[in-house]
């Protein structure tokens, strides 16, 4: 008798963790599908750099839902070591680089929401612009 009665035990044991296992391994696909409809809507589009200068740009970008970020940016692409935050939060994204060294490549990655966005695995490129000599600089004035 005692068989029987350690028996039915161990196939509630067995039914209760197969059903856990089975619970576990749909909470987790589900996550992952929960974590991949947000990517989307934050994702970055039209990554574009404008006001380039000897010393500053400004970084533009939009997203699907409102959401405020960073960037991370540095001359040596594997190690960018500098991050600006945005000052609001929408759609519409801008971020100014500062205090940057003239005719110099910087390199950028996009963080929203504790996730890194790149360029198609690599981070984006921009190059700043010469110092403008004082003799440009008068010529440019009279020009406009």
């Amino acid at each position: 008798m005692r068989k029987n009665v350690k028996t039915i035990p161990t196939l509630a044991g067995l039914l209760l963790l197969l059903t856990g296992v089975a619970g576990g391994v749909f909470l987790v696909e589900e996550g992952g599908a929960l974590r991949l409809r947000a990517y989307a809507q934050i994702s970055p589009q039209n990554v574009t750099p404008s006001n380039i200068s000897d010393s500053s740009m400004t970084i533009n970008w939009t997203t699907a839902e409102k959401t405020k970020g960073f960037i991370v940016f540095g001359k040596n692409k594997n190690y960018l070591k500098g991050a600006t935050l945005e000052n609001i939060q929408g759609e519409v994204h801008s971020v100014d680089l500062t205090g940057l060294s003239p005719s110099s490549a910087y390199y950028f990655k996009i963080n929203l929401k504790g996730m890194e966005f790149d360029n198609d695995g690599a981070p984006w490129r921009v190059q700043t612009g010469p110092v403008l000599t004082t003799k440009l600089k008068s010529h440019f004035r009279r020009a406009h």
